[in-house]
């Protein structure tokens, strides 16, 4: 039907670990194989996936845990029984500037305009890292093209409102609709993308 925001993921650090940017932790990780833990909210999640796309462009040798929710992931950062993970911005960012968690880079091509000075992870010495999680609005096969367009319409009139994106843009989150189209593109593109992740990390489904 439509989609209804974007958002990048944080790499998101324990401050005990003495690393401050990307390339802080790639050296890291490169003078310490094996001895990094990442978490995530579960196997074959598109935080899972991201950390998994992130050893291979960096090599790094990073030993995945994953977790029943972002809650007791985010624990186990905090607590240090990880040192790392990929995270939105709802539940990062908020440890971040608390001075709970450090921040070292946001996944998505261009910076993302709620945290301005949070680089990429691209310009950070990672070429061409970029990741976006998105969330759409579907309906049933066989639902009537008209219903579609409708439902479609009524979805970008809300998402295209200025007060309503700005109250999630602190979050990191861009908020936008589309066409029906222009969302069955985004699923084919991503389908291939996370499939040959999925398949270089030996995820199978379960």
């Amino acid at each position: 039907v439509s989609l209804l925001f974007t958002t990048p993921l944080y790499l998101v650090v324990n401050p005990s670990l003495p690393v401050h940017s990307v390339a802080d932790l790639v050296a890291y990780g490169k003078a310490h194989p094996g001895q990094l833990n990442f978490g995530s909210i579960g196997r074959g999640s598109s935080v899972h996936l991201t950390g998994e796309m992130f050893k291979a462009d960096t090599g790094l040798d990073l030993v995945h845990v994953p977790y029943s929710g972002s809650v007791p992931a985010d624990t186990a950062l905090l607590g240090g029984q990880i040192q790392l993970m990929f995270d939105g911005g709802s539940t990062a960012l908020p440890l971040v500037r608390a001075g709970k968690l450090r921040v070292l880079g946001v996944t998505s091509a261009h910076r993302a305009s709620g945290t301005p000075d949070v680089p990429t992870i691209a310009e950070s010495g990672v070429p061409g890292f970029d990741v976006s999680v998105w969330f759409g609005l579907v309906a049933p096969a066989g639902t009537p093209q008209g219903v579609i367009q409708r439902l479609s319409k009524e979805v970008n009139e809300i998402v295209s409102n200025e007060k309503f994106r700005a109250r999630f843009r602190p979050m990191g989150l861009e908020v936008g609709g589309s066409t029906p189209e222009e969302m069955a593109a985004v699923i084919k593109t991503d389908l291939p993308k996370w499939g040959q992740i999925q398949h270089q990390a030996g995820i199978k489904p379960e």
